[in-house]
């Protein structure tokens, strides 16, 4: 009977713990290992910014043995004393919707980038105000004549994080027809995960877990400026799987279940003692 006890006691530990950190994530991806250097780095694409919490804190890499591989997030370089930060461009897809004299084109997947900048893509010959979120609005052309070619059809932006999944671009057509957007171009600032890849021939990058809150501390951020230094092989993100789970709670300063866990141990450690007493007494 005591031993039954022991062992109830011993699984109900197991599962505490297990449910305070066995965490699921819902997305994964392959990291395949080259190079010659020491460290390594992957840039984040817009995948996995859309389906990672707001801070990046759910982000894991793990080696073929499934252990958990340290990492620090690198955003930048240095340039002549200069921070300069790591940019990249893509196409997201998009909806146009034509609204009284104005075009507004809906921005999908742009959640959690640090948008700078954001272009039109069109073979229509026009010069008109285009605004974007209400951040920013200018004067876009794209002019050509025989002798002459004008064109900007980029605004820039003061960066920002985007902090849901669409943007809304809306050009001011006046009385004209609406011109052909062919595509539309974001530019983003990129962060990279640093890491020691030295001892595995791929990682697993895991992703997606809103009850995640806390961002990962690793001791090898503590020297990170020899590391940039050295210099790393910058690897490349492929074959990611999953899908998006409910949509992940705002960012909050992470429960400490430290104490809870302290309580139970206490109350079973109490428990045993009174078994072994009666045991004893006996």
């Amino acid at each position: 009977m005591t031993k039954k006890i022991i062992t109830s006691i011993m699984l109900f530990i197991f599962l505490i713990n297990t449910y305070v950190y066995a965490l699921d994530y819902s997305f994964s991806a392959r990291i395949i290992n080259s190079g010659t250097k020491k460290y390594k780095a992957v840039k984040l694409t817009p995948q996995i910014y859309n389906n990672t919490v707001e801070n990046l804190a759910d982000l894991e890499i793990f080696d073929d043995n499934n252990e958990p591989v340290p990492y620090f997030i690198n955003s930048f370089y240095e340039s002549l004393g200069e921070k300069e930060y790591f940019t990249e461009t893509f196409s997201p897809d998009f909806d146009v919707v034509q609204k009284e004299n104005s075009t507004v084109i809906k921005v999908k997947g742009l959640k959690n980038l640090r948008l700078c900048g954001i272009s039109l893509v069109t073979p229509s010959m026009f010069k008109r105000n285009v605004t974007f979120d209400s951040r920013a609005s200018k004067m876009l052309y794209n002019l050509s004549f025989e002798n002459v070619e004008q064109k900007d059809l980029t605004l820039s932006l003061e960066p920002y994080k985007v902090t849901s999944d669409t943007g809304e671009i809306v050009i001011d057509n006046k009385d004209d027809k609406p011109i052909k957007v062919s595509a539309i171009e974001v530019s983003y600032l990129v962060d990279e995960l640093v890491f020691e890849g030295s001892g595995s021939s791929g990682y697993t990058l895991k992703f997606g877990n809103s009850e995640i809150y806390k961002p990962k501390s690793y001791d090898l951020s503590n020297y990170r400026e020899y590391i940039l230094s050295e210099g790393y092989d910058v690897l490349s993100i492929k074959d990611v799987k999953g899908s998006p789970a409910k949509e992940p709670a705002p960012v909050k300063e992470p429960y400490d279940y430290k104490p809870v866990f302290n309580i139970a141990i206490s109350i079973v450690a109490v428990i045993l003692a009174i078994i072994i007493f009666l045991k004893i007494k006996k």
